[in-house]
């Protein structure tokens, strides 16, 4: 088998040359069950430019990029990769938000809400956030303006 025919092999085995996407992870699944019970509209491994990213949120006429780190995002080869999408991303108008798999494990409901709270500022920048605060507390310190 030449280069050619390995590099070919290598593309089909890993779906690098076609529109398949890949196959979802546990913490995919775990992100798309929180997104569905938030209610949210999103593709999974849709398109931006020649990058799948895991999802791809639809906030109105905007859309964010998430992607679901597993454990070889900390190696440096893949930190470098990971910083070249992003850029394109955002070259795209698109933010990005990333979770690694520890966050997504312990709490994927905390990680959508972690999206929510982020986009409500972008799009409601008026908006005043507040948390309740105990009884005859200032809650000055828990806004958010």
């Amino acid at each position: 088998m030449g280069d050619t025919d390995r590099a070919a092999d290598y593309l089909r085995r890993y779906r690098l040359d076609d529109d398949r996407p890949n196959e979802e992870t546990s913490i995919e699944r775990l992100m798309r069950t929180a997104f569905d019970l938030a209610g949210l509209t999103y593709e999974a491994q849709g398109r931006v430019g020649r990058f799948r990213p895991d999802f791809i949120l639809h906030f109105g006429n905007d859309r964010v990029v998430v992607e679901c780190d597993g454990p070889h995002h900390r190696q440096p080869a893949q930190i470098v990769k990971d910083r070249r999408k992003d850029a394109a991303y955002a070259a795209s108008g698109l933010r990005v938000y990333r979770f690694t798999d520890t966050e997504i494990r312990k709490s994927a409901v905390a990680c959508v809400e972690a999206i929510l709270d982020r986009e409500r500022l972008v799009h409601e920048p008026d908006a005043v956030f507040e948390r309740a605060a105990p009884d005859n507390q200032d809650n000055r310190a828990g806004a958010i303006r």
